[in-house]
């Protein structure tokens, strides 16, 4: 709910959604966390609170929404009020297999600049996302 608050705030996505169902043909169907648009851009979100949120399995699940979404093509983010420890070898872990996919991971103490991350990821005013989509 933050996470769709803060976008409708911006005022500037062509449209916001958050926890939502999506009937891809010939697959399950998947659960959206968050996504907005932004001219005819698509960046979608998975957002989880508390202290398991960098979980492998939140990880693993999330690839695979993104990739029968369009993958590359699409903007990917993970979003948690948890803060990352960066001396966690698990984090460490976690960490470089987001990047690996080319999402972008926002944690507890990004939140309170995660309007202009918003707009950055979806390109607003050619902002140059995080990872250019392919």
């Amino acid at each position: 709910m933050y996470v769709w608050l803060t976008a409708n705030e911006v005022g500037c996505f062509d449209d916001v959604d958050y926890s939502f169902d999506i009937q891809v043909p010939a697959a399950e169907k998947y659960d959206i966390d968050f996504a907005l648009t932004y001219k005819g851009r698509l960046l979608v979100a998975e957002c989880k609170t508390g202290q398991d949120a960098f979980k492998a399995k939140h990880f693993d699940r999330f690839i695979t929404v993104a990739n029968q979404l369009g993958g590359n093509f699409i903007g990917k983010m993970f979003i948690s009020n948890a803060l990352i420890k960066r001396d966690s070898e698990g984090l460490k872990g976690f960490l470089h297999q987001m990047n690996q996919q080319q999402i972008v991971v926002v944690d507890g103490s990004q939140l309170k600049d995660l309007a202009e991350i918003l707009k950055r990821e979806a390109g607003v005013d050619g902002a140059i996302p995080t990872f250019i989509r392919s």
